[in-house]
Order: C-alpha cells, then sequence, then structure tokens
C-alpha cells in the first residue's frame, strides 16, 4: 500500500510539474472532451464507522477544502446547460452529488459545503423521507442512522442546493419494470415537486450499476420529464456525454489520503491520462 501511494504522489506531481497535465487539458478542451468529474456521497457522520458509503466529518471536510481550493465546484444543472449548449467547461470542473436523503446530509454535510460556498445536488428517496423506516440492508443500523423530514429538504432547497428524485423506495431498476418502474420514476418527480413547490427535473437511479438500469426504464426517465439520469460509477462527463448517462465517482473511505482522490481526479489510472474520455 505504501508503494501503491508513493507512485500515485510520483505520477501526480510528474504531470502537474512538467506540463503534462496543462498540454493535455488543452488537447481535451479543443476537441470537447474535457472531462468534469461527478462525485457521489451517501452519509456524513461520526456516529457510525466509516464504510463503502459513510465517511467521517474531517475527512467530508478535509475534501470540501480541497475541492474548494484546487477545483471549480458547479451545480449539476450548471453542467447539464453547459452540456446541452456544448460549451466548454473549465479544467478540474466538478460536481458534488448525494445519495439517498440521511438526515446527516442536511445537519452535518450542508453546514460544512455551505461554509465553503461549494454546491451540492441532494437526490433523496421521496417515500423514505420524514419516516422511520429502514432499508433492508440496514437493518443492523436501525436506531443509529435517520433520514431527513421535508422541512429540512425544503431547507435545503432554500440554502440554495439542488434535490432530485432517486426513486421512492430504492428499487434495483435492472429487475422492476413495467407501471411499477413507472411509479418510482414518476411519483418521486411529483411528489418532490409537491413538496418543494419547484421541479425536480434530476434523477440517480439506485444502486447505480450499469446492471441496475435497463434501456426501458432509462427512456421512462426520459418520458417523466427529467434532465438526467446519473449512475454510480465511472465519474467523467465530456460535452459528448448524453446527460441520460452521467456517471459518477463514489467517494468513501477507500480514498486513504486527499492524494488518492487528487489523483484519481487529476491523473487516473494510465490508460485514462493516455487516453482521451470516449465520445
Amino acid at each position: 500500500m505504501h508503494y501503491r501511494q508513493t507512485a500515485k504522489r510520483a505520477l501526480l506531481h510528474l504531470a502537474k510539474y512538467s506540463g503534462a497535465e496543462w498540454v493535455r487539458d488543452k488537447y481535451w478542451a479543443a476537441r470537447g472532451l474535457l472531462p468534469a468529474s461527478l462525485l457521489l456521497f451517501h452519509r456524513v457522520t461520526d456516529a457510525i464507522p466509516e464504510d463503502g458509503i459513510t465517511i467521517s466529518t474531517a475527512r467530508f471536510r478535509a475534501i470540501i477544502q480541497a475541492l474548494r481550493d484546487h477545483y471549480r465546484p458547479v451545480s449539476l444543472s450548471h453542467l447539464l446547460d453547459h452540456i446541452q449548449q456544448k460549451q466548454p467547461w473549465p479544467p478540474r470542473t466538478v460536481v458534488i452529488t448525494f445519495d439517498d436523503g440521511y438526515r446527516d446530509n442536511y445537519e452535518l454535510a450542508a453546514p460544512i459545503l455551505a461554509e465553503y460556498g461549494v454546491h451540492a445536488t441532494f437526490f433523496v428517496l421521496a417515500d423514505m423521507i420524514g419516516t422511520d423506516r429502514v432499508l433492508p440492508w440496514e437493518e443492523h443500523l436501525r436506531g443509529r442512522i435517520a433520514w431527513m423530514d421535508w422541512n429540512q429538504v425544503r431547507e435545503l432547497h432554500a440554502l440554495g442546493f439542488e434535490v432530485g428524485s432517486h426513486t421512492l423506495t430504492h428499487p434495483n431498476l435492472g429487475v422492476v419494470s413495467g407501471e411499477a418502474a413507472w411509479e418510482e420514476i414518476s411519483e418521486s418527480k411529483k411528489k418532490l415537486e409537491d413538496q418543494l413547490g419547484v421541479k425536480a427535473d434530476l434523477f440517480a437511479y439506485p444502486f447505480g450499476r450499469r446492471e441496475n438500469l435497463t434501456e426501458e426504464n432509462r427512456d421512462l426517465v426520459r418520458r417523466a420529464g427529467y434532465r438526467c439520469c446519473c449512475s454510480a460509477f465511472g465519474g467523467f462527463a465530456t460535452l459528448t456525454t448524453s446527460p441520460f448517462d452521467l456517471a459518477r465517482i463514489p467517494v468513501n473511505n477507500s480514498f486513504a489520503s486527499l492524494a488518492d482522490l487528487h489523483f484519481e481526479l487529476r491523473t487516473g489510472a494510465p490508460w485514462r491520462w493516455l487516453r482521451p474520455p470516449e465520445p
């Protein structure tokens, strides 16, 4: 692990100080292939240990400060406007998103984001908000995690954060189909709009792997009137990316240090660094 960390730092510094990063970004920008990174968070809390969807408040604060200082955080809607209008964005553009609607997003993550003036989009499970229900795979955390209520979701929106749909109940849209899928996709949008009093046109599908969304259900997302459909893998978008196939990078305790995050966002695996994202 130590050698891997050292190698990442060396490659990052080589790309930065040799000018290779600047040349690469100019090359990509000229071809409309300059990538923006979409980051995915779930829980930000100190009440439970860090895991695949949970990070501590200290780690989150360090990440947000680094993004504010070294990147260009923009809202998801702003990125979608660029894609729609084919207008290039600056190098190191990032989008911050959250899935599910945990209360710690409101109580702990949002104040940190506001402190640093960083935008974010919160994708919520509409039927979980304001309840004490627990997702089946989180029964072991009953009593230790909670959902936001609708007043808190409305306050997030009032503070300038975006709120999007993550369905009603977190189904696997790679399996659920027909009327059941349509209800999860369209009724969650309607419920958000009723509660917020504004258009809710941003969507992220549950589980987020490629196999968790059929093309038929992706078409339902379009039909329901959303502007986008976000996954939970891949992480990069370019001006040629379909808004209905937006990839995101899950951010969790697998990033042992900020150097890991910088490496992922600015240098990446060697194949990604040497080859521009596919149109």
